[in-house]
């Protein structure tokens, strides 16, 4: 019945004649359960270890109360399980920094959806001041919106690192829906840098150092998901290159201006959106807007410009010396 608490058939015996009497001598219970004198001393010590019973002052033992000692017993074991689960996580850690390291080349390769989320996760926690992203579906992880910042907390390393002060810029390529856009907005909400425009590659950019980058297949919903994983000065500095340009041919995302100068701002915004190829669903979400307005919007464009298309409408922004990001 005992066995549980690890305690072996001939103490629980022991303890069964002792617990009934409060206390006794176990030496004569040991004769009682037929146990040898050398068996009773080894019983006798597992139950004091466990802490089941007490020696007293004329010889006797006395049985103190299981309930008790089950408790104070499963508090003990659930420290050192969460001792052991702190060191195994330390331990992973300095394992996969020594995999990063181990490449001469800097490189690791990522197999899998689930060693990609993993391998994510692991450079978003290591993150101290900046995570700069290049993003576009489709995704390895797929995360939902939150009320709840916790639960958003536990779903993506990215806004874990962004809660705790991480400064985060994100590229997005257009043409997003409504959930993903959802989920822009509360990472833009909790201070994440967010811009708009033509992403060359996915990619992950951790303090200019670490770096995880899709390979081309798993751009493709069939395609099988794997990325490299970088450790290496040159590379990670043509990256960050790459992420500025980026950056500085991107448009703001979450504009709502509404003054005087502010509808000339709105404006020019929703030109660069258009120019970006966001849909209109994508631009209402970024303006803060319907649909039905930014239609309304781009028919204004098109009547100003002289055209009857979108098509047009491109050609006349771009003859006009409008910027294609």
């Amino acid at each position: 019945m005992l066995e549980p608490l690890g305690i072996s058939t001939e103490a629980e015996s022991l303890y069964s004649l002792l617990a009934p009497l409060g206390q006794a001598r176990l030496d004569e219970l040991g004769e009682r359960a037929g146990l040898s004198p050398a068996r009773t001393t080894a019983a006798t010590a597992e139950l004091a270890a466990l802490g089941l019973v007490a020696p007293l002052p004329d010889g006797e033992h006395r049985a103190l109360p299981l309930g008790m000692v089950v408790t104070g017993l499963r508090e003990a074991r659930q420290h050192q399980l969460d001792a052991a689960v702190r060191a195994a996580e330390g331990f992973e850690q300095r394992v996969t920094a020594a995999r990063l390291s181990a490449d001469e080349n800097g490189f690791i390769s990522v197999v899998g959806r689930e060693a990609m989320q993993a391998a994510s996760a692991d450079l978003c926690d290591r993150a101290v001041r900046e995570i700069c992203i290049l993003d576009q579906p489709p995704y390895a992880t797929d995360v939902s919106p939150h009320e709840d910042a916790a639960e958003m907390e536990q779903e993506s390393p990215e806004f874990r690192a962004l809660r705790r002060g991480v400064r985060m810029r994100t590229v997005y390529h257009p043409g997003f829906d409504p959930r993903r856009m959802a989920v822009m907005r509360e990472f833009a909400a909790n201070g994440e840098e967010a811009r708009i425009g033509r992403v060359p590659l996915k990619m992950l950019l951790i303090d200019g150092t670490y770096a995880m980058i899709p390979t081309m297949t798993s751009y493709t919903e069939e395609g099988p998901v794997r990325a490299s994983v970088l450790n290496n000065p040159a590379l990670a500095e043509a990256l960050q290159w790459l992420f500025e340009r980026a950056w500085e041919a991107a448009v703001v995302a979450f504009s709502t201006p509404t003054s005087e100068a502010g509808v000339q701002d709105r404006t020019e915004h929703l030109i660069q959106l258009l120019m970006t190829g966001s849909t209109d669903l994508a631009i209402a979400g970024q303006l803060g807007v319907s649909e039905r307005t930014v239609r309304r919007w781009v028919s204004e464009l098109m009547d100003q410009h002289g055209v009857q298309t979108r098509l047009q409408l491109g050609a006349a922004l771009v003859r006009a010396g409008t910027r294609v990001p």
